[in-house]
């Protein structure tokens, strides 16, 4: 391990998906807990439609908690 370059965190890659389709998939850097997950899974079409559009300005999963507690009612 050097000390002279920093440590880059990798994206994970989270997936939302009805049987054979998949819907949204989208990359952060940090977890995205199961609770969180479920929350979005249980968004209608809609809703799921809105958040794919919101995904493009977010950088972390505060930013997508933020969105569900906001946008998601």
């Amino acid at each position: 391990m050097s000390f002279d370059s920093p440590r880059t965190l990798q994206p994970n890659t989270y997936q939302i998906a009805f049987p054979e389709k998949l819907v949204l998939e989208f990359n952060f850097v940090g977890a995205v807990e199961p609770e969180l997950q479920e929350r979005v899974r249980q968004l209608s079409l809609t809703q799921l439609e809105n958040l794919a559009e919101a995904l493009l300005e977010f950088s972390n999963p505060e930013d997508l908690v933020n969105w569900l507690n906001n946008s998601a009612n």
